[in-house]
């Protein structure tokens, strides 16, 4: 039974240790990524997914 209640505890763990990343815009708008930006190096821009799947770009500013 012990062995069991291990298999839930450690999901749990690895789902609460997951990295959320906030983008903050020069205009003060708030973006929340569904993972790390990348920055685009030849552009300066970050590109990314937001939690409702659109994504989007940013300039480094």
């Amino acid at each position: 039974m012990r062995q069991l209640m291990m298999i839930p505890v450690c999901a749990l763990g690895l789902v609460a240790c997951r990295a959320q990343y906030i983008m903050s815009t020069g205009d003060g708008k708030m973006i929340t990524p569904d993972s790390k930006p990348k920055r685009d190096e030849g552009t300066g821009i970050y590109r990314y997914d937001d939690t409702e799947g659109v994504g989007g770009d940013d300039q480094e500013g």
